[in-house]
């Protein structure tokens, strides 16, 4: 089958596809990941899914790299041309199907991602007016571009604590299971055959913190032994 033209072509096609979506993947990995940003992630793949299929409309593969160098200067056949299409309709579908439930077009989820859009109006009546006196303070706008949304909306919360609790509730939930897969191969890595009646508990806390330790602090606070 190796030596067939059509096959190669299918191979080179998936080899491309499930590199584009391992590309995803690992933007939406990380500790610092939002509903808001792997949203934007979802988003952006989908539209290149659909300029994909229009281009392939026009015999266009030249954003499949692998697939454009197996058919060179040849022309793509137009039953393979029909399956990738179906293909491409098929992932757009699912992704459409899978996300469906992100309230992307709540002014409350436009006003987290950026309060300098947003129509006051648009908002509930009971926080129009703290949402003003935010606009109008002059540094918030410099911490909006110095600051992530995460840290940003931390800063807002003593001061406007009725918008940046609603600005939290979009931004805290996990939006992948990046987190759960870390805490299980921590836990692989700790509790080991050899270790299986291990209390893992402070030690997977520890595995799992992102605060570095202050090694040196903590040796000068400890009190040398004395002789006696």
């Amino acid at each position: 089958m190796f030596k067939d033209d059509t096959f190669q072509c299918m191979l080179a096609y998936l080899t491309d596809i499930f590199g584009a979506l391992n590309e995803l993947n690992l933007k939406l990995q990380g500790r610092n990941g939002t509903i808001i940003s792997n949203y934007d992630y979802i988003q952006g793949f989908i539209a290149k899914l659909q300029l994909w299929n229009k281009k392939l409309s026009s015999e266009n593969v030249i954003s499949f790299s692998r697939l454009f160098e197996a058919i060179k200067n040849n022309k793509l056949d137009a039953n393979l041309e029909a399956d990738i299409k179906t293909h491409l309709q098929a992932l757009e579908d699912e992704f459409r199907r899978y996300y469906r439930d992100i309230d992307s077009e709540s002014p409350i989820w436009h006003m987290t991602r950026n309060p300098f859009v947003v129509d006051v109006l648009q908002l509930p009546e009971e926080i129009q007016d703290e949402f003003l006196e935010m606009k109008a303070d002059s540094s918030m706008k410099d911490d909006f571009h110095l600051l992530t949304l995460e840290k940003f909306w931390i800063k807002r919360l003593p001061v406007n604590s009725k918008l940046a609790s609603l600005a939290l509730r979009v931004l805290i939930p996990f939006s992948s299971t990046y987190l759960c897969e870390t805490g299980f191969s921590a836990l692989v890595l700790i509790k080991t055959k050899q270790r299986n009646r291990l209390d893992v508990s402070n030690d997977l806390m520890i595995a799992l913190a992102r605060t570095e330790p202050r090694i040196n602090q903590l040796v000068q606070n400890m009190q040398a032994q004395v002789s006696h």
